[in-house]
């Protein structure tokens, strides 16, 4: 049986033994009546926390209206108490060397409004910034990556994971020209992480595979290589049908990390694809009800987080009060995101919990620290 069918299984269980198992896992936490003078409550912020809106006030790179090839580049950067911009490191993507080096000089040059702590400017390290160059475009494969995508996808299901990953990756940093062909071997990743048992890598990989971001027409209107409109192209990277299988999986791969709150959120957007494909998730509704039922109970869940490239990002479901325990490694900062809010930042305190106020709206979680790091990460109802 694959570790897909494997996953699809195992769901239920996975979330029932995880409320049973932290009963004894937690006994480091800080828990009681006196919960939130001992622990940490984000609402009461201190004059010494510090804060960041990233806004970049100056913007030196040029702006590719019709790029020949697309590119994705994640990058880490730390930004000094003068807006300006120190160290600088690419974590992951696909691109060509013209647009790194494009990205590399114009993030270099550019100028940020500075973090704050109380009333003093700080330097703000461990900025994570993704650039993305897509045009006008649609999510089709070229019948040469066609054949390298089945090629894999054969050594997948001989079992050769091995060869089958190493053949990925050069296609990422070889053949690959376009987002959609960027998502669908990130696809092909993440199921070659799942069989071989590392599902935060898949769930990353996932998190590309069903990527989005809009496409952007060339200044030249009259340009006969562009026949649609902007709204003839889809939002996110992949075709419908093979975003839609993505989709699904992005959801497994969520609920089997007991990653709540994104399992919820692709849960939504599968359900608004699946009008006329219901019977596709019926076999999910169930399990998402279970989820559901629990995240109303008073038992806490726990997820094992794993830093990867050194970070980890965890969206918030319904229940915003949280407790770490369990580290190894090492875990410097929590980011806490909430849309377009200023970004509130505080130091990692292992066996601590801490509450996200429900007036910041929908947030997400970033763990920033040493690459590999563990710890398990409890959510409790509010």
């Amino acid at each position: 049986m694959s570790a897909y069918k494997k996953l699809l299984r195992s769901i239920s269980a996975l979330l029932l033994t995880s409320v049973i198992s932290m009963q004894t896992d937690a006994q480091g936490l800080q828990t009681g009546p006196d919960f939130f003078e001992a622990g940490l409550t984000l609402g009461q912020l201190n004059d010494g926390d510090a804060l960041f809106d990233p806004y970049v006030l100056e913007r030196r790179f040029p702006y590719v209206h019709d790029p020949a090839r697309e590119g994705l580049i994640d990058l880490v950067l730390s930004v000094k108490a003068d807006g300006t911009v120190g160290n600088v490191e690419v974590k992951a993507g696909f691109y060509d060397p013209t647009f790194l080096e494009d990205v590399m000089v114009g993030i270099s040059e550019a100028k940020f409004k500075p973090a704050m702590a109380g009333d003093r400017t700080i330097e703000w390290p461990r900025l994570g910034i993704r650039v993305l160059l897509r045009g006008a475009h649609m999510p089709v494969i070229s019948p040469a990556l066609q054949a390298d995508y089945d090629r894999i996808l054969q050594l997948i299901n001989d079992g050769d994971f091995s060869r089958a990953e190493t053949e990925a990756n050069k296609l990422l940093t070889g053949s690959v020209q376009f987002l959609a062909e960027m998502a669908l071997v990130q696809e092909l990743l993440s199921r070659v992480y799942l069989e071989t048992d590392r599902e935060h890598e898949a769930l990353i990989a996932l998190r590309l595979a069903t990527g989005k971001s809009k496409a952007v027409l060339p200044a030249n209107q009259s340009d006969t290589r562009v026949t649609r409109s902007l709204r003839d192209y889809p939002d996110h990277f992949l075709a419908p049908g093979p975003y839609f299988a993505a989709l699904r999986r992005h959801v497994l791969t969520a609920l089997a990390l007991n990653q709540t709150g994104e399992a919820l959120a692709q849960y939504d957007a599968l359900k608004a694809l699946a009008a006329t494909r219901e019977e596709e998730i019926a076999d999910l509704d169930g399990v998402m009800a279970q989820l559901e039922a629990v995240l109303a109970s008073e038992q806490p869940i726990g997820s094992a987080v794993k830093l990867v490239d050194g970070s980890w990002s965890f969206t918030i479901s319904p229940r915003r009060t949280f407790g770490v325990t369990g580290l190894q490694g090492a875990v410097e900062f929590i980011d806490v995101n909430c849309g377009k809010a200023t970004k509130r930042r505080m130091p990692f305190q292992n066996d601590t919990e801490f509450r996200i106020p429900d007036s910041w709206g929908e947030c997400k979680l970033e763990f920033l620290g040493e690459q590999g790091s563990t710890f398990t990460l409890y959510e409790y109802l509010n």
